[in-house]
């Protein structure tokens, strides 16, 4: 299943919330699933949302990892993504912690976003990348 813009947007605004990523469009995704069909926790709402949890965690350190030292402002994506989503920080305060203006902190958190989409449907190897609209 092809995630969507939208879709991960949705998931990271709800990162701590486990029993609604188990009810969430993307918990049927096999990079979901996977983890739990070769571990011996029952597929549950509950297991489905902890494995969506981890997945993402995992890609925004992944994002923070490679994004390069050289560029500021692609660097700071990983940054965004873990200030907004797992510190659960107000917008505002990660814009001026990242010395951004607020509109163009919205355009950056959207590119975030984005390579997080990416990355989960890099997984599934069939599934097209869909971008914002």
């Amino acid at each position: 299943m092809s995630a969507k813009y939208d879709q991960i947007e949705d998931a990271l605004e709800h990162l701590h919330d486990t029993e609604y990523l188990g009810r969430h469009a993307l918990a049927s995704n096999d990079a979901v699933l996977r983890p739990l069909a070769h571990g011996d926790t029952p597929d549950s709402s509950h297991a489905r949302g902890a494995a969506m949890n981890k997945l993402l965690r995992d890609m925004i350190a992944q994002v923070r990892r490679e994004q390069p030292q050289a560029v500021k402002r692609a660097r700071c994506y990983g940054d965004l993504l873990h200030f907004c989503y797992i510190d659960r920080e107000k917008n505002a305060l990660v814009a001026q912690r990242l010395e951004w203006k607020v509109r163009s902190f919205y355009r950056h958190r959207k590119k975030a976003i984005l390579l997080v989409t990416e990355k989960l449907n890099a997984l599934e190897p069939d599934a097209p990348t869909t971008l914002p609209s």
